[in-house]
């Protein structure tokens, strides 16, 4: 199992529709996850002192090929129409890696 986090900021005047949008997950979207061995997927709402909204990611990946189920996930039509409508809400880090919608965070330590 790995752990992965990551950053976004969502658009302030976005942020009610994105919020009511993951309070209704689509369902066929949280079975592709679960597919692709994503575990304890968690996104973490925090105004930082610049005063704007971001959020944050956290998920377990439990599988033996990230890049393949990654890849799978993404191709999954369902999948492809929950991002076009969450997508539009959110605002990518200017820094972020190239290829990368939500910057990842490094791990730097895990207590049990």
């Amino acid at each position: 199992m790995k752990r992965y986090g990551c950053v976004i900021g969502v658009k302030e005047e976005k942020l009610e529709e994105y919020l009511e949008l993951h309070r209704n997950v689509w369902p066929a979207v949280e079975d592709k996850m679960h597919e692709c061995n994503i575990r304890n997927f968690t996104i973490f709402l925090r105004r930082l002192p610049d005063g704007k909204p971001y959020l944050f990611c956290y998920f377990e990946y439990v599988g033996e090929n990230y890049e393949a189920d990654m890849a799978k996930n993404a191709a999954d039509e369902t999948t492809q129409k929950w991002w076009s409508i969450c997508k539009p809400c959110q605002e990518p880090l200017a820094d972020r890696e190239e290829g990368e919608w939500w910057a990842n965070m490094e791990e730097i330590v895990h207590h049990c």
